[in-house]
């Protein structure tokens, strides 16, 4: 136990000397100094393992691909709360035959001149009609995807945006209708009032 205690102050103490050397006694015992001796092999230490923290973006959405951690618009743009409630993050469906039901919540309501736009698999999708908190979606076949739901001025200017939500599309397989993993029965639909 005192080795290794000598062994981490040795090596913390080594990395502000930057060289460490090591030697084996006579009795089988392995050493280590900051200062050479006969014998003794110099010890490369890998640089000590850091944090730096990201640089925090004063446009709304963050990086250049919005993942900033954070769901809800700044406050200062005029949307308190911007997030998609479905599909859930990691959510998967089953047999949908193309078809996707989005919904999103914001506040307050979409203003006049503003748009909601979907990035798609880091496609923006646009001409989709969103009506109600609802957005359906049409072309989404078997695999894993991605969405972003965005807020946008008339001058396509980002005002708000989601963090970026996965969810996965199964298909039952023809090619081997008895594999039970494949062919899980589909998940009743959730009824709309």
């Amino acid at each position: 136990m005192r080795t290794v205690i000598l062994l981490m102050v040795l090596i913390c103490s080594a990395a502000s000397a930057a060289e460490v050397y090591r030697w084996v006694d006579e009795s089988g015992q392995v050493h280590y100094s900051d200062t050479p001796r006969e014998g003794a092999e110099l010890v490369i230490l890998q640089k000590a393992q850091g944090f730096k923290a990201p640089q925090i973006s004063s446009r709304p959405g963050g990086g250049s691909d919005g993942s900033t951690g954070e769901e809800e618009a700044p406050a200062q743009q005029g949307y308190s709360r911007l997030a998609i409630t479905s599909p859930a993050q990691e959510e998967v469906f089953w047999n949908i035959e193309g078809v996707l039901e989005v919904t999103v919540e914001m506040t307050p309501r979409l203003r006049r001149g503003d748009r909601l736009r979907l990035i798609y698999d880091g496609q923006p999708l646009e001409g989709l009609r969103f009506s109600r908190g609802k957005i359906r979606m049409t072309d989404v076949y078997r695999g894993v995807h991605t969405l972003v739901a965005e807020v946008v001025d008339s001058n396509g200017r980002s005002l708000a945006r989601t963090d970026v939500r996965t969810f996965m599309v199964q298909q039952t397989s023809i090619a081997n209708p008895k594999n039970p993993v494949l062919n899980r029965p589909p998940r009743p639909a959730p009824r709309t009032p």
